[in-house]
């Protein structure tokens, strides 16, 4: 746990980094990655997140390596520097399981089959709430059709400033000072939330990966000559992840900045600005390429901005007063308990607390649900 120096209201997660690496390590990769995935300087963003989500180094075993380093160039020992080496295994996604079949997807799928069908619609669309009368309106995409669904207690994923934005409770003449004081609290919120915008990018490739790649699951690049901040070899997640062993591919992240953007993060622009990025890297050859995917994600990250947790200790005791419990990703906007399992966790648990008492662990307590161990017994 990561607490803020005496008498500084905000620790920010630059201050972090510089006491973590030092100057050099912080200008050379920390600030310019950092920047590219956040759209934010380290300076505006808080660093009660960081638990176990940045690596920190290991001073002995970096002056170990130096030191072996130094004596194979003493001995004139030549040592490829692309050659795999065996590294800490650092973090709790250093190995992972990943379905040999239907890809991310059908983790979700399988867990949807077990409940009732009645129990999901899809094609739905939450237009406005009324927190004072517990009253959603839903549009169906396809007819347009808008119509009320009653709720007793709600529990949401939907982004936490969209949710605000589409209280409607200030509309009614008859509420009484108090709860018109917490609507346009909550309201003073709304613009405050920080997210950025992901452009996904994925590359059917022909051929075999560059002897390289053949190893890697996702690598980090905080240069400003390419416009990715992490790409995957998705092929080596499961060979059923192209048609046959003629091909491998390729999966991109780009992040966009949630202020409004230039024409360069068009769509045609981005997927142009990835394939020649990869190509000046010797990832791949363009005339290889034999399919391209593109999904951009308005919401992408949220974003640990400076003031986060002052202003979801405003917003989540005034819902959850009214009975609604803002969860996942975006709907309890904490990074560091927003991965696919953290989420599902989140909502496990608030089931729990709902129907048995039982607190909840993974949203209310962050570092506790993420200490090492932790996870591997839940």
């Amino acid at each position: 746990s990561l607490k803020s120096p005496v008498g500084k209201k905000h620790y920010s997660f630059e201050e972090w980094l510089l006491r973590t690496f030092g100057r050099s390590l912080y200008t050379q990769f920390m600030l310019p990655y950092n920047k590219k995935v956040w759209t934010v300087n380290p300076s505006e963003m808080n660093a009660t997140w960081v638990g176990e989500r940045v690596a920190t180094p290991d001073y002995e075993k970096i002056q170990a390596r130096v030191k072996v380093a130094d004596d194979n160039e003493s001995k004139n020992i030549f040592v490829d520097p692309m050659r795999p080496r065996k590294d800490d295994g650092w973090g709790p996604n250093n190995t992972f399981r990943y379905p040999a079949q239907g890809g991310n997807g059908s983790i979700w799928q399988a867990i949807a089959n077990t409940i009732p069908r009645s129990w999901i619609q899809y094609g739905k669309r939450v237009v406005s709430i009324n927190t004072e009368k517990k009253v959603l309106q839903v549009e169906d995409v396809e007819s347009k059709e808008i119509s009320p669904v009653s709720y007793d207690v709600l529990v949401s994923t939907i982004p936490l400033d969209v949710f605000i934005g589409s209280i409607t409770d200030l509309d009614d003449g008859s509420l009484n000072a108090k709860h018109v004081d917490e609507i346009r609290s909550l309201k003073a919120q709304k613009d405050r939330f920080v997210h950025t915008r992901t452009h996904v990018i994925g590359l059917g490739i022909e051929g075999v990966p560059p002897y390289f790649l053949k190893d890697k699951s996702w690598m980090y690049f905080p240069d400003p000559d390419s416009p990715f901040y992490r790409i995957t070899v998705f092929s080596n997640y499961s060979r059923n992840h192209v048609p046959s062993e003629k091909y491998w591919s390729l999966m991109c992240e780009c992040a966009e900045p949630m202020a409004k953007s230039d024409e360069t993060w068009g769509k045609e622009q981005v997927i142009t600005a990835t394939i020649d990025s990869l190509v000046n890297y010797g990832f791949i050859d363009r005339g290889a390429i034999v399919s391209t995917f593109y999904k951009k994600l308005e919401y992408g990250y949220p974003v640990p901005f400076l003031e986060r947790d002052e202003v979801l200790d405003i917003v989540q005791p005034i819902l959850e007063s009214k009975s609604i419990y803002s969860r996942g990703r975006f709907g309890g906007w904490k990074y560091e308990v927003s991965n696919q399992d953290h989420s599902f966790m989140q909502g496990v648990e608030l089931s729990d607390y709902l129907f048995r008492g039982v607190p909840e662990l993974t949203y209310q307590d962050p570092n506790q649900a993420n200490a090492p161990g932790k996870r591997l017994a839940r």
